[in-house]
């Protein structure tokens, strides 16, 4: 029950971006800096398999869960990206480490996606989570609290991203991602 509770209130959370986000040709449209184009470069190449892997399957989930699906992987994943350039706090390696990080998740997603117990409608929860995460660990607070909160599928997905290693609570949230798949 809560994991169904926190996939909808990432739907509701996200779907308020959505359509607050504005035009997004401007974040197709932005040039990062070019130490930091290869990264972006590899997050594209993931959208662009994704976005050819789903043109070619159809029943598998319903015409308004591809719509956030699309929306997750095609826009939500560009705003991130255009929010970890523009953010003033963030120096180059930290930059350079969130951007991998998003490109391993979306990686993730696409290695997994054929396979029959994968579910793509977690998707959108699984771009809005490592952007959570990212906000937690710019803050330097524990992102145990929000590993715990989502489902295994989740955050197993999140933390595959290999980016919040130095953490305080990393550990302690790999041990809740097993007891999590313990009880699956």
């Amino acid at each position: 029950m809560r994991s169904i509770f926190i996939i909808l209130t990432s739907f509701c959370v996200f779907n308020g971006s959505l359509f607050a986000q504005g035009d997004s040709n401007n974040y197709k449209d932005f040039k990062p800096e070019f130490r930091r184009q290869l990264n972006h470069d590899h997050i594209d190449r993931e959208q662009k398999a994704f976005a050819d892997f789903k043109k070619g399957i159809n029943g598998k989930t319903t015409e308004e869960a591809n719509f956030y699906i699309n929306q997750a992987i095609q826009y939500k994943t560009d705003e991130i990206q255009f929010n970890i350039e523009k953010d003033s706090v963030l120096d180059h390696r930290l930059k350079v480490q969130y951007l991998h990080g998003l490109s391993n998740v979306l990686k993730y997603i696409n290695n997994n996606r054929g396979s029959t117990s994968y579910s793509l409608s977690y998707i959108p929860a699984r771009i809005s989570a490592y952007e959570q995460l990212i906000s937690i660990d710019k803050a330097r607070e524990s992102i145990e609290p929000v590993i715990d909160d989502l489902p295994y599928e989740v955050g197993n997905a999140v933390m595959k991203a290999n980016m919040f290693e130095q953490n305080k609570c990393y550990n302690n949230s790999k041990h809740l991602l097993i007891k999590k798949y313990a009880r699956l």
